[in-house]
């Protein structure tokens, strides 16, 4: 977002004040916790592709660990 004094200044997506009384917790923008996410969204859905499969009768899915290749843009 462009302010009045002419600079790129980065904002959220939730207006913070309004949802603090119902929100358990919200982040902030920039340096909220997006790498964090990040690894609970691949393990829970390592996690429902496990039970799904189990439960279809198929094999288990076993995870594989990938290297690393560095910071992305995010994580200067």
């Amino acid at each position: 977002m462009t302010g009045a004094d002419r600079q790129i200044h980065l904002v959220g997506d939730v207006d913070t004040e309004a949802v603090a009384l119902i929100a358990r917790a919200v982040t902030p923008v920039p340096g909220g916790i997006g790498p964090v996410t990040d690894v609970w969204l691949i393990r829970n859905t390592v996690a429902a592709a496990r039970g799904a499969q189990q439960a279809a009768g198929g094999a288990s899915v076993r995870a594989r660990r990938i290297s690393q290749p560095g910071p992305g843009p995010c994580m200067s």
